[in-house]
């Protein structure tokens, strides 16, 4: 339930069109599941620029029955973001699952550890993971296209991750009222899941809302509560 709900999250952090646009962050969101009954839960989400250069991205989300953690470690490249190092780590009711990517751009090879099976494969330039696509997607948000494409180094294999603009709206949050960049996921015809992402273009471009409708109806939400 958790994977589902912060899979559409990871969407937003404070980046613009160049390194130095990049600021250190700590945002608050709450959180809330409608299968039936209301279920809460808080997501904490910041950014940090290491000694070498580099930036962290790391994400955590929780409730009294499960935790999620999340981070990547990327350095810029002319522009481009290039990940480096990512990990997820999950447990739901005791359950864990676990995954580590090391990205070696040399020999163009991404070397992944999921659930202990190790595995690795030839990746192209430009490659992401789950995190820092969102980066770059950040990146090309300043080109106002009406669609962004990316490969995702995912589950041994690249997937195509793409998302519409489909136009502005302004969103309330505790956090404030803001006029927003409204983002669809496209997904395969056919698909009962819808998600939509809201992103503030004052706040260096932070999700400050997210929805998510599954098939049977269970409704996914997120809200800014605060940013520092």
């Amino acid at each position: 339930m958790l994977k589902k709900l912060w899979a559409p999250f990871l969407l937003a952090f404070s980046l613009h069109s160049h390194a130095a646009t990049l600021k250190p962050f700590e945002a608050h969101y709450s959180a809330e599941i409608d299968a039936g009954i209301t279920v809460g839960a808080s997501a904490v989400r910041s950014l940090q620029q290491t000694a070498d250069g580099h930036w962290i991205l790391s994400i955590r989300i929780e409730n009294a029955l499960a935790s999620l953690n999340e981070s990547t470690e990327f350095r810029l490249q002319n522009g481009t973001v290039q990940p480096l190092h990512y990990e997820f780590l999950r447990k739901v009711l005791g359950k864990k699952r676990s995954a580590v990517l090391d990205f070696d751009w040399e020999q163009k090879r991404v070397h992944n550890n999921v659930q202990d099976k190790p595995w690795h494969m030839e990746i192209p330039e430009h490659t992401q993971d789950k995190l820092s696509y969102q980066a770059q997607l950040l990146l090309d948000l300043e080109n106002a296209a009406k669609q962004y494409k990316y490969d995702v180094a995912t589950g041994g294999k690249l997937d195509s991750y793409v998302f519409e603009n489909v136009g502005t709206e302004q969103i309330k949050t505790p956090a404030g009222t803001f006029e927003t960049i409204k983002l669809k996921r496209v997904r395969e015809p056919g698909s009962d899941r819808e998600t939509l992402i809201w992103l503030a273009p004052a706040l260096d471009y932070q999700i400050v809302q997210l929805q998510q409708v599954e098939k049977d109806d269970k409704t996914y939400r997120l809200v800014l509560k605060s940013l520092n």
